[in-house]
């Protein structure tokens, strides 16, 4: 059993990934000052990581529930 079992990453995680780095890049870009740059690198790496972390949570939240069942199914 693998720790993110429930994440596959398909279309729809790719394009939260992009649509998530694009507003916290231009985020940070506008709220942050001159006199204390982080550089390119390091606005695309935090945004990177908080689209992961955010398609990982948006599968996490769409996973359907197991719901047992409790009468015989073919009677």
């Amino acid at each position: 059993m693998t720790f993110l079992e429930f994440y596959r990453v398909d279309l729809t995680i790719i394009l939260i990934i992009l649509l998530m780095m694009g507003i916290t890049f231009t985020g940070i870009n506008y709220v942050e000052s001159e006199d204390r740059d982080i550089g390119t690198f390091g606005k695309i790496l935090i945004s990177f990581i908080l689209g992961l972390l955010s398609s990982i949570f948006y599968s996490y939240m769409t996973l359907e529930s197991d719901t047992l069942l409790k009468e015989n199914y073919w009677d």
